[in-house]
């Protein structure tokens, strides 16, 4: 889904150099707006067409081990690894570390 986006083109009107854009609609597009985060289409692919938790395809979409995962959320590799099966129903505040490990946020392991 996308949504018109009020911006300006800077430079000469036959080669553009820049765009300005409200520091919302830069925040939705980049994947930093919290409910509005984005989810690569190679996350998507993980979950959807291969299967996998959301929590796995991200790991495996930022190319970290379940054990870095672990160490950065502060649980064990053995809990981690119980979470990341896609029938697991983790805490809000599990997820919320498992999220700030991996550098997204909540919201987008809630695909």
């Amino acid at each position: 889904m996308s949504a018109p986006i009020k911006h300006q083109v800077i430079g000469p009107a036959n080669e553009p150099q820049y765009v300005v854009v409200p520091y919302l609609d830069y925040l939705r597009m980049t994947g930093d707006a919290g409910d509005n985060a984005l989810i690569p289409h190679e996350v998507v692919e993980l979950h959807i067409i291969e299967g996998h938790s959301p929590l796995r395809a991200w790991r495996l979409f930022k190319k970290m081990t379940q054990t870095e995962v672990a160490d950065k959320a502060g649980i064990t590799q053995a809990a981690y690894s119980q979470i990341e099966k896609p029938d697991s129903k983790p805490h809000d505040s599990t997820l919320k570390k498992i999220a700030r490990a991996l550098g997204i946020s909540a919201e987008q392991l809630r695909i």
